[in-house]
């Protein structure tokens, strides 16, 4: 900093008598501007005290940060532009011109007598850059456009009706001969002045790009800013042109895009979901990053094509995929496949795969688009239940079968009996000497009777337990009445009275080994309920009507009522009314899933009068 000696010796030089000093020291050399006093104080509209006078005012506490640069190096004349702060807040562009005075004899020290000018009067009187003319003020008083030209100290020189508008004024000769901070928020403001400086300096050639503004009302908005230089006849660029039109719908349709394009890619990432489209013509593949991600490639190194995607797909089904993408292409149609991919260190994913393709007039493929879904999760999931149902399954059948061996002995019993008798008898018969030939053959045919009932016996029991298992067209009341074939006796034995109504004899194509053990389950389910909670007239009726296409057998029990909590539990797996050494709660959760799951029918159940019905619903039309 100069000391106020050095600043009072330079004012004792005749010429530079009642100017005001500013100081700046850059590279350890000082620098001292003199400039009128009566010019800087109507300038920066204040009065300057004599304490001010004798001290000088430093440069850095008037001068916009951005242009202290400036002043760094300095030749012996020149003439710039430059941005200070008033006191009161504005920032004004002044032109400066500087002149060096040599001999002043004080080292260290650089001394320029300086002139400055505010910018906006400077080509008032300058023909350099003309107003707009007649044939464009129709343009600039009706256009929805921010027409404006500028002169080369950033200064307004002509500006349509609408950007005077949003600056709060009414018509655009108001706001001529004003610079942006004027007009602007001062941040807004030092986004223009520095864009224009580029092309003052000749750095950028125009302007293109979009920027914030705001609205007559304060609204924050964008506009689509451009702006051009304007040269005179020597090539110098004396002011520029613009133009800007709001963009602010296009700039939130576009932030809204990127947005649901966000939420797109984050719900696909949630979903394990991508898409793709495949360019057929150039053989160019697309995906989205998730796609990316289920293959587990990398985005920035891999190269797509429909081959390339093969050669991810597990060789066991390259050839079903490839032929069904070439012949929906063929059939012109959508397709939809599950395949495997086999990935690093023998991985597999399982993955559902959906496509369309769009056709040229003349029925060429031009390209196929869809989807591609990880379902190895669902897969692996859908493999447990399986395996728990197979489970289940064959726990089922061994309590079925340990149900049939107790009726198969209990029905083996009685004529096991009367085999022993009549073989007895003949044996007693041949002792004493007492053969009647007629008795004995009388006797040797009950044999072969009993023989036979015990075969079809073990034929039930095998059929029931065969490990195949296929569709067979047999009608339903044919499969009921092998069911009481097979447990009729266990029935009569505990006094159980049986009726069978049937209106349809017609047969359909059911898995009816698997019905068999639906059957004998809620029977046997019914045996027990009887005997358990009813001393005399037990019955189980059933009915079975064809209604509207759907064969309905209803299985009807006086055994008592379910409790009503219990209702909705009956289907539920390991969930059973009977006592541990009685049931194993899988009868009824499978005979549902058989139902179900098997037939596409219904197996439901409801409390009626003094008893319960189950009701088996199949249509006839199995898919």
């Amino acid at each position: 900093m100069h000391s106020n000696e050095s600043i009072l010796y330079c004012k004792n030089i005749q010429e530079l008598n009642n100017d005001l000093a500013i100081y700046h020291t850059s590279n350890n050399e000082e620098l001292l501007f003199f400039v009128d006093k009566k010019n800087f104080e109507d300038l920066f509209d204040l009065e300057i005290d004599e304490e001010i006078i004798n001290n000088g005012i430093n440069l850095l506490e008037i001068i916009h940060t951005d242009d202290i640069e400036l002043f760094d190096i300095f030749p012996k004349t020149i003439q710039l532009n430059f941005r200070v702060l008033r006191p009161d807040g504005l920032i004004l562009i002044l032109n400066g011109q500087f002149n060096l005075l040599i001999d002043h004899g004080i080292e260290h020290t650089t001394i320029f007598q300086t002139i400055l000018t505010d910018v906006r009067y400077l080509n008032k009187n300058k023909d350099e850059l003309n107003t707009v003319k007649i044939n464009f003020q129709a343009m600039m008083e009706f256009t929805n456009d921010f027409i404006f030209f500028k002169d080369a100290n950033h200064i307004l020189t002509a500006s349509s009706d609408s950007l005077a508008i949003i600056c709060g004024y009414k018509k655009g000769h108001e706001i001529v001969g004003k610079s942006d901070y004027e007009l602007f928020p001062f941040e807004h403001a030092e986004v223009y002045y520095k864009l224009e400086k580029e092309i003052y300096k000749g750095i950028i050639p125009h302007i293109e790009e979009v920027q914030p503004f705001k609205d007559e009302n304060g609204d924050e908005g964008w506009v689509n800013n451009r702006k051009y230089p304007i040269k005179n006849s020597d090539g110098k660029i004396i002011g520029l042109f613009g133009i800007a039109r709001i963009v602010t719908q296009d700039i939130k349709n576009q932030n809204k895009i990127i947005e649901q394009k966000a939420q797109l890619e984050k719900a696909q990432h949630i979903a394990h979901l991508g898409s793709w489209t495949l360019d057929v013509i150039n053989n160019r593949l697309l995906w989205s990053d998730e796609v990316y991600n289920i293959f587990e490639k990398d985005k920035e190194t891999v190269e797509l094509s429909y081959d390339t995607f093969l050669e991810d797909v597990h060789p066991d089904d390259r050839e079903m995929v490839n032929t069904t993408y070439t012949e929906s292409i063929k059939d012109t149609r959508s397709y939809d496949v599950v395949h495997r991919l086999l990935l690093k260190n023998e991985r597999i994913k399982y993955v559902h795969e959906k496509g369309e393709h769009t056709f040229d007039k003349y029925g060429n493929i031009i390209n196929s688009f869809g989807t591609v879904q990880d379902i190895t999760k669902i897969i692996e999931y859908e493999n447990k239940i399986k395996q728990k149902d197979e489970m289940m399954l064959a726990q089922s059948r061994l309590a079925a079968m340990g149900e049939m061996i107790n009726m198969i002995a209990h029905q083996w019993r009685q004529p096991l009996a009367a085999i022993n008798v009549c073989a007895d008898t003949i044996i007693i018969d041949a002792e004493l000497d007492n053969i009647n030939d007629e008795e004995t053959l009388k006797l040797a045919t009950a044999i072969s009777s009993q023989t036979q009932h015990l075969s079809r016996t073990i034929d039930d029991f095998r059929n029931f337990f065969k490990s195949e298992n296929k569709k067979e067209n047999e009608s339903v009341i044919n499969v009921v009445n092998h069911a009481f074939n097979i447990i009729i006796k266990s029935l009569t034995d505990q006094e159980i009275i049986c009726e069978i109504n049937s209106q349809s004899d017609e047969k359909i194509a059911i898995f009816s080994r698997e019905l068999l053990q639906v059957l004998i389950n809620i029977l046997n389910n019914a045996k027990y309920a009887l005997v358990e909670y009813r001393k005399k007239d037990r019955k189980i009726i059933i009915d079975i009507e064809d209604i509207d296409g759907t064969i309905v057998t209803k299985i009807y029990n006086n055994g008592g009522k379910i409790k009503s909590e219990n209702l909705n539990k009956i289907f539920e797996p390991y969930f059973s009314t009977k006592d541990e050494k009685n049931g194993t709660g899988l009868g009824l959760y499978m005979s549902k899933m058989i139902i179900e799951e098997h037939m596409n029918g219904k197996l439901l159940v409801e409390n009626i009068d003094d008893g319960v019905c189950f009701s088996i619903h199949i249509p006839k039309s199995i898919h």
